[in-house]
């Protein structure tokens, strides 16, 4: 199964410059999040990664290693994942790579995952000022970014998804910057 979602910064920075003129903000980006899973394990997927740094794609360069897997882990980093990130030569194109076990990253940061799962059963009325807070500061309230057509949404819903599951989640967020 692939999920794929638009990304969009512009409601985001727009409130954090609303909360903080003199914020320094990177220009607006849109593209798009694409979340696809695979039965290969972390470490085949480490080397899948590290044979598209040795050969990017085309019109792309190597930015950085975001995460070094442990070898004391078989492969792993503390979070079960490996990703990279390729810029374009001219910067206005950034492409992310996460691939990380669902299991373990749940194993690692299950509170978080419990207060997410816990928020949409929370009474509206005890919602609202928390929302209104988020979209102050945000952009976009907590039920929106949670909601599976977002992002942020469509991430937790996968990896809560793939977590049931003997496969990993490979996430690709490719931004361009907008003109």
């Amino acid at each position: 199964m692939t999920v794929v979602v638009p990304v969009n910064t512009k409601q985001i920075f727009a409130a954090i410059k609303a909360s903080d003129p003199r914020a320094s903000l990177p220009p607006n980006f849109h593209g798009h999040e694409v979340i696809a899973e695979s039965s290969a394990s972390i470490r085949q997927l480490d080397g899948w990664v590290i044979g598209l740094e040795k050969a990017p794609p085309r019109g792309l360069m190597i930015a950085e290693r975001l995460d070094t897997p442990d070898p004391t882990l078989n492969g792993r980093n503390s979070s079960g994942g490996v990703s990279t990130s390729f810029d374009s030569t001219d910067g206005a194109r950034h492409v992310y790579l996460i691939a990380v076990d669902p299991k373990r990253l749940r194993e690692e940061a299950g509170p978080m995952f419990a207060l997410i799962e816990n928020y949409s059963a929370v009474p509206g009325a005890l919602r609202g000022p928390i929302d209104q807070q988020a979209k102050q500061q945000f952009g976009y309230t907590v039920s929106e970014m949670l909601d599976e057509k977002s992002p942020v949404g469509a991430a937790v819903a996968e990896l809560k998804r793939l977590s049931e599951t003997d496969r990993r989640a490979i996430l690709v967020l490719d931004l361009a910057q907008t003109k």
